[in-house]
């Protein structure tokens, strides 16, 4: 922090080595052009203004000219080699996004803004360096200095920005950044503007609840958690190191509504952990997956594995399982559930009986069954793999075919 403005990350040079030195009649034709290039973009800004309020905006007051100054003092500087400090730069470049956020001008169109002056200011910039004798050497380097220089004065815009924002807004932004763009530069100072220490690893948790359905209350959790709601779901990263902690007070306050859970995972995993939990909810939703009120993915990683190319899985089930498609509802059921204890969990028909607590000689009688429809296949290890994840993917619905079937009876 500096000033209690959060810190840009340092610039990644676009050239490799020591930047080219610039030759001594460009530098001066700079020099001499830099007050004709900030009345430029000064016009140029009050004409963006114009546009965006019908016609009526003032000119750029004084906190605007003072930031083109800054801007184009530190970039003729840098031009001629040298390396100002920044003292002030922070703090002027901040006030200005604090004066936006208080406009309620939205930070994406800041962006685009400053990305489109940016390019005017190139234009002018690249014409007078023609008119000096630059070569395209020259401008190749002045146009690199310019991108980079640009780029870090917005990084202390978007921190005045959201130091601004409600606090909830940038969390939320933040939210949505490390799961779209883990490696975006602009999360160090977001996160400080948050007050959120970004951990090394992470659990994703998404809540889904109906659209009308308030979305749940996390005040308690809000310090230690990320938490923004869409439409229909709620979205919680939560710092691994501290999920069984907070894990009773993040399920006590989204009951009733469906939760799945995904990780521990690394920062830069979280989108494909946000993906995974949305899934898990789909195929929950579908009756693939148990309807219980919390799915933890790491209990189902194959099923979700399986399930990621949909028509595939389909053929599998239908195509392992085949001799077991024409039985009734409630004997499918439990055939496969017998086989499926019978191959991930092993042992005598004895001890499969206590484990799905009927008589041994029922299991007996099924494991015959079974045998007779399955053959070899029951026996093969990759034969065993494929019934495995089939019956994976079905038993859950196949157990809920035999309830509705049992209390229609």
């Amino acid at each position: 922090m500096s000033n209690g403005v959060p810190v840009p990350k340092p610039r990644q040079p676009a050239h490799n080595g020591p930047r080219p030195s610039l030759p001594t009649q460009v530098v001066d034709a700079l020099r001499r052009a830099q007050e004709p290039i900030m009345a430029a973009v000064t016009r140029h800004l009050e004409g963006q203004a114009r546009g965006y309020a019908g016609g009526s905006a003032k000119p750029p007051g004084r906190l605007v000219c003072a930031a083109v100054k800054a801007a184009a003092d530190l970039y003729v500087a840098e031009a001629a080699g040298g390396q100002p400090p920044r003292t002030g730069t922070d703090q002027l470049f901040a006030r200005l996004g604090r004066v936006e956020a208080e406009e309620r001008i939205h930070l994406d169109r800041m962006h685009a803004a400053w990305q489109v002056t940016t390019r005017h200011a190139w234009r002018e910039i690249s014409r007078h360096c023609r008119q000096a004798g630059a070569d395209a050497g020259a401008l190749t380097v002045l146009g690199e200095l310019l991108h980079e220089l640009m780029e870090e004065l917005f990084r202390y815009v978007e921190a005045g920005f959201l130091q601004a924002t409600r606090p909830h807004d940038v969390r939320a932004r933040l939210g949505r950044m490390l799961l779209l763009s883990p490696g975006n530069d602009a999360l160090p100072s977001l996160a400080a503007a948050a007050c959120w220490q970004p951990p090394k690893l992470a659990v994703v948790a998404v809540v889904e609840h109906a659209a009308r359905r308030a979305a749940p209350d996390l005040r308690q959790l809000s310090a230690a958690v990320l938490a923004w709601s869409d439409t229909s779901r709620t979205t919680v990263i939560l710092d691994a190191a501290r999920y069984e902690e907070l894990r009773p007070a993040l399920l006590a306050a989204v009951r009733p509504s469906p939760v799945a859970l995904m990780g521990p995972v690394g920062l830069e995993t979280l989108g494909d952990a946000h993906r995974w939990a949305r899934q898990a909810l789909a195929l929950r939703r579908d009756g693939v997956l148990p309807a219980d009120p919390v799915v933890d993915c790491a209990e189902w990683l194959d099923l979700l594995l399986a399930a990621s190319d949909p028509p595939l899985l389909n053929h599998v089930t239908r195509t392992a399982l085949h001799p077991l498609t024409d039985l009734g509802p409630h004997q499918r059921y439990m055939l496969a559930l017998t086989l499926y204890d019978a191959i991930v969990r092993g042992g005598s028909a004895r001890e499969i009986a206590v484990r799905l607590d009927v008589h041994a000689n029922t299991v007996r009688h099924r494991l015959r069954q079974l045998e007779g429809l399955f053959g070899d296949r029951m026996q093969e290890p990759r034969g065993r793999i494929v019934l495995v994840m089939a019956l994976n993917a079905v038993l859950p619905g196949w157990r809920d075919a035999a309830k509705r079937g049992a209390n229609r009876r």
